[in-house]
């Protein structure tokens, strides 16, 4: 995938100062700034807290939404063995302060502000989403774990990197509860939250699905509004369908872009061609 021709790629720029390359981010914006104004799409890498880079997550990722319309960010944050929770929200947080300060500089409208993360990043996306609403417009999370209290994590006991929880939050599930619950976007939902987008594989091996159902059902409950696309036989990633691009695109188009369109299905079910 390439960005779309008007569009300059500035890559590793740190978002906090440091020269911690863990606090780097890319950017994609359009040279020829005619358009106003540009919303950003912002992308926070997977890897279970504990690996995962932002590298080529524009190109992959973000490039076919951006249409001379949007600028596309993507952020590495500290890893789990650098740092414990909640310096990873923290680094997305001063992820977004930098965009907030250089919108004059990159022609952002900061209150037009997607985050958007698969997985790990998923997960963070929704913590932005439910702990930093004035600063977040919307929300899409790809099989992002949202009620840590609960998950399951057994297949990682034999992982060579060990429990990504545990190593997120410095100890046991037991010994750190507290951290376990401030970490969990479930915990956090009052109804405030800006639109979110939930894309889960039904049978995911990694996280499993019910926890997008828990976090769908929570937000909609409190009156916050929420989308759930359940993937047919879908497992721990983002399947190449035509249909889930298309309903991707409603989403950004009537919760960021701000077009007069139909809103989106509640739960649509996606099914992979066969």
């Amino acid at each position: 995938m390439c960005l779309p021709d008007n569009y300059k790629l500035l890559e590793d720029i740190s978002y906090t100062g440091s020269a911690n390359p863990r606090q780097f981010l890319d950017i994609a914006y359009p040279e020829n700034k005619t358009g106003g104004l540009y919303p950003v799409i912002l992308f926070i890498h997977g890897g279970a807290w504990m690996n995962g880079s932002k590298e080529d997550q524009i190109l992959v990722r973000l490039a076919p939404y951006l249409n001379n319309r949007a600028i596309g960010i993507a952020i590495n944050y500290r890893l789990s063995d650098e740092a414990i929770w909640p310096a990873q929200l923290e680094d997305c947080k001063s992820a977004i302060d930098w965009i907030c300060e250089n919108a004059d500089k990159f022609n952002i409208d900061t209150d037009k502000i997607c985050v958007w993360g698969s997985s790990a990043g998923g997960h963070l996306a929704a913590m932005l989403g439910v702990k930093c609403k004035s600063s977040v417009s919307a929300v899409i999370n790809q099989y992002g774990p949202s009620q840590m209290d609960i998950i399951n994590m057994d297949h990682f006991k034999d992982h060579e990197l060990g429990n990504p929880l545990e190593k997120l939050v410095g100890g046991t599930r037991q010994e750190k509860m507290q951290a376990v619950i401030d970490a969990s976007p479930f915990y956090h939902i009052d109804g405030t939250e800006p639109p979110f987008l939930n894309i889960h594989g039904e049978n995911d091996p990694v996280v499993e699905y019910e926890q997008s159902v828990i976090l769908n059902r929570a937000l909609r409950e409190a009156g916050a509004t929420s989308y759930l696309i359940k993937i047919v036989n879908g497992v721990h990633s983002l399947p190449d369908i035509p249909e889930l691009k298309e309903r991707i695109s409603q989403f950004l188009d009537k919760h960021l872009f701000g077009l007069d369109v139909a809103a989106p299905s509640e739960d649509p079910v996606i099914a992979p061609p066969e």
